[in-house]
């Protein structure tokens, strides 16, 4: 993860601490490719993969998580900047209220 990610990463587990959401950051034993971060709140979950920019590769596994995680019916996404950090926060806010 490079250092703009990392500095990324550090902002949005402290908005979505701020909104009473908690987080949490997975590592898999066995190939990785897990999202950034895993994110509850209200019963749901939701993940978010970062990424530098809209360049950034995403590895397979990263591509093969965020389709299953989404087919079984969670919020993902993926932000490469705090604008849509927040509008994943939103995002999952609004299906806790609505």
């Amino acid at each position: 993860m490079s250092r703009s990610e990392k500095a990324l990463e550090r902002w949005a587990v402290l908005q979505a601490k701020q909104r009473g959401i908690y987080v949490v950051k997975l590592a898999l034993l066995q190939g990785g490719g897990w999202p950034d971060l895993t994110m509850f709140k209200g019963g749901r979950v939701a993940c978010l993969e970062l990424k530098k920019d809209e360049k950034s590769p995403f590895q397979p596994l990263q591509k093969h998580y965020l389709v299953g995680l989404t087919r079984l019916g969670f919020l993902t996404g993926v932000a490469w900047n705090k604008e849509q950090v927040e509008a994943f926060l939103d995002e999952f806010e609004g299906e806790l209220n609505g």
